[in-house]
């Protein structure tokens, strides 16, 4: 079974074809397809409108190619959502489908790429990386080229976190293949993207010039997502070298982007970053106002990494203001979840200034065994 191509990511001039597809369609089959087309290009753009032009589709449940693209909007956004349970239900109808109707290599390769999205957006970037890998396999057999080599370079984004130097390697490599890559839009915020974090311990004022222009292609692709990481990117790097305005004004853009795509983990680790910086410009009743109200977006979580953060964060700000048994407390916490979750590289930070503040609270077995 054959698909219309609808590309992985749309510019403003495609998305605005897409708007007049829609207006033009008549009723019945082409109608539908152009929601769902137009669902596809807002997915990240318009989480919400997304959601509802799809709804009737996954309402009437058949089983069509229209169908299983639904299932994959909808996946993406509840993920983007924190709904986890709707994500991986509607993952799982989806690749019920790709069995069912044994659709061409685009739409395997891209429900490929949503069990990646979702696997990544959990912090599981090893698994994340390997289903990476077999749809990067199945784009290299389809009809639009432009898929795999975008494969590939969000591959050399997740690289970045655990590999920088094959990272750096992999990104020369497909720059030979795509030497024009700054003409597309999707494919240039991935490399600029992979390259800034592959930098950032060797040249970081490199990095954050490239965080930066990732934050402008993944906004001209509607890759709203990327482009919310890639400034917060920058505005962490920034903070690191002491260049505390600058990192002001990134994060104050990532705290309204977040704020305005309305999903959770954007909108938590946004004000986890603005209190720290807060913190670090020795505003800590703001920074405090901010931290407290990442944690109130996940009261109860047990696993989120951003909530950890949350929690280290906020006990930093209040060892500053002297109380130290609320820092402690949200040491504990953030060290709970961490080891709940199994991100080891944010526990080592929160048990170095747990044993510190408990420490300073004259509570020193405690800390040697922390």
């Amino acid at each position: 079974m054959q698909s219309n191509i609808c590309p992985l990511h749309t510019t403003e001039t495609e998305l605005a074809q897409s708007f007049k597809r829609l207006r033009d369609a008549a009723s019945g089959a082409d109608r539908l397809e152009a929601e769902i087309a137009l669902a596809w290009d807002l997915r990240q753009r318009d989480s919400r409108r997304a959601r509802a032009l799809v709804a009737p589709v996954l309402k009437a449940a058949r089983k069509t190619a229209t169908t299983l693209r639904a299932y994959l909007i909808e996946a993406e956004i509840a993920c983007l959502f924190d709904e986890q349970n709707a994500a991986d239900a509607a993952l799982s109808r989806a690749e019920m489908l790709i069995l069912q109707l044994n659709p061409d290599a685009i739409l395997q390769g891209d429900t490929l790429l949503c069990k990646a999205f979702l696997q990544a957006l959990r912090g599981d970037l090893i698994n994340g990386s390997k289903t990476l890998e077999q749809c990067i396999e199945i784009y290299a057999t389809c009809a639009d080229p432009l898929r795999e080599l975008i494969g590939i370079a969000w591959f050399c984004y997740l690289e970045s976190f655990q590999n920088p130097e094959s990272c750096r390697a992999r990104l020369a490599m497909l720059k030979l293949r795509a030497p024009q890559f700054a003409h597309q839009p999707a494919l240039a915020a991935y490399i600029y993207a992979a390259e800034g974090m592959a930098n950032f311990w060797r040249n970081p004022s490199l990095a954050v010039a490239l965080e930066l222009k990732a934050t402008i292609a993944s906004g001209q692709a509607g890759i709203r997502r990327l482009a919310i990481n890639c400034d917060m990117n920058a505005s962490w790097i920034l903070h690191s070298l002491g260049d505390l305005e600058a990192a002001s004004e990134c994060i104050e853009r990532v705290v309204s982007e977040a704020n305005e795509s309305g999903w959770p983990t954007s909108i938590c680790t946004s004000q986890t970053r603005l209190g720290a910086l807060l913190r670090d410009l020795g505003s800590l009743d703001q920074s405090r106002a901010a931290l407290e109200s990442a944690i109130a977006i996940f009261p109860n979580s047990q696993s989120s990494v951003a909530i950890a953060n949350a929690h280290s964060t906020l006990g930093h700000t209040l060892f500053l203001q002297g109380e130290l048994p609320a820092a402690i407390k949200n040491y504990e916490r953030s060290i709970a979840i961490c080891r709940q979750s199994q991100t080891f590289d944010n526990l080592i930070e929160a048990l170095i200034d747990y044993a510190r503040t408990l420490s300073a609270a004259n509570k020193l077995d405690p800390a040697l065994q922390a």
